[in-house]
């Protein structure tokens, strides 16, 4: 069988998927994902402008390793998102970026269950999309803005103020999900983090604030719970190469719960690793996994 390209999770409609370039996704929830991986990493290709003048994906024309993240040289410098990032500071924006930017969109505060916060903008037809694939434990709009550069400045002015991120890295979101920080304490900490986010941009009168609670898709809350009720470990191979028998039980953002060959016990996986690298389908098995791991 081929090996097609991955391009890592995704969610629709509040439902988990698995991407690949040039073939339909797969729904994750049941799956069982026996496969081979490639340790080579590709460029998974780039956004740019189609022929109606809307932005869209476009695979990489030379199929090039990664070098830039998930990018080859070619595809980082086609990519015509990478200038949102300082459209509110008067960059260059390309005419398809423009329309996209143009879009409202809303500005959020997100807490991961290791307590950390961070701030970020979603577009108005992916506000909730956008939180469900970043899996935080809660997440609260603040501020429902007429376009990207304005979402984009007021996020600054929350960093600026607060000192909290703009970014939280996937490898820690799997960690934070196998830590013993209580709920109740990440959700008060949330709660306070939105506060203080509002009070810091109550001195903005453009700032049309608002106080909007994302509700966590129902396969996240069942990963949940399965955290609250077994005892669950991180599984140990990297699944960027060899062979694996996944079977995916719940999901939060990118990370799975998963179970292993035949096996009933419980891992977290990290399914977003496997974006640019080619997956050959297969009946095959990971190697064995020990039942009892230690916590990170």
């Amino acid at each position: 069988m081929t090996a097609d390209l991955c391009a890592g999770p995704a969610w629709v409609d509040r439902n988990p998927v698995l991407r690949f370039d040039g073939r339909a996704a797969l729904d994750l929830l049941g799956r069982r994902l026996s496969f081979e991986a490639h340790p080579e990493r590709e460029c998974t290709g780039a956004s740019v402008a189609d022929a109606s003048g809307s932005l869209t994906h476009r695979a990489c024309p030379r199929g090039r390793p990664a070098t830039r993240g998930r990018q080859c040289a070619e595809c980082a410098a086609d990519d015509q998102f990478r200038f949102a990032h300082h459209a509110h500071r008067g960059g260059y924006v390309p005419a398809a970026l423009d329309d996209y930017l143009r879009s409202p969109h809303f500005v959020y505060v997100a807490t991961f269950a290791d307590g950390v916060s961070k701030v970020g903008t979603a577009v108005d037809h992916r506000k909730v999309g956008r939180l469900d694939e970043q899996g935080p434990l809660a997440a609260t709009f603040v501020v429902a803005a007429s376009d990207g550069r304005a979402a984009r400045g007021f996020e600054d002015l929350v960093t600026d103020r607060l000192g909290l991120t703009q970014f939280k890295h996937r490898s820690s979101k799997v960690a934070a999900l196998l830590t013993a920080t209580s709920r109740v304490e990440v959700l008060g900490l949330h709660e306070q983090t939105v506060s203080d986010a509002l009070d810091a941009l109550a001195t903005e009168p453009e700032a049309e604030l608002i106080r909007e609670s994302w509700v966590p898709p129902a396969a996240q809350s069942d990963l949940l719970h399965a955290l609250d009720a077994s005892s669950v470990g991180h599984y140990p191979h990297p699944l960027t190469e060899g062979e694996h028998c996944l079977t995916v039980r719940a999901m939060a953002g990118a990370t799975a719960l998963v179970t292993v060959n035949d096996d009933d016990a419980l891992f977290l996986a990290d399914l977003g690793s496997l974006a640019g690298h080619r997956l050959r389908p297969g009946d095959v098995r990971s190697a064995p996994v020990p039942t009892q791991l230690g916590l990170f």
